[in-house]
């Protein structure tokens, strides 16, 4: 099995900002803390974006 994967980040400092074309390429979309989370569906509520349990 072979992944593909995408690193970027939310904050104004990081080297590669996220981007609505990184979350239509995505299947899975990892973070590391539940307010991320809440930004990314925040800044991007127009996309269907699944929920998380």
């Amino acid at each position: 099995m072979q992944f593909t994967i995408r690193s970027v980040g939310l904050g104004p400092k990081s080297d590669r900002q996220l981007r609505e074309k990184d979350i239509n390429w995505a299947d899975l979309i990892f973070f590391m803390e539940q307010g991320q989370w809440t930004r990314i569906s925040g800044k991007y509520r127009n996309l269907e974006l699944r929920s998380i349990e």
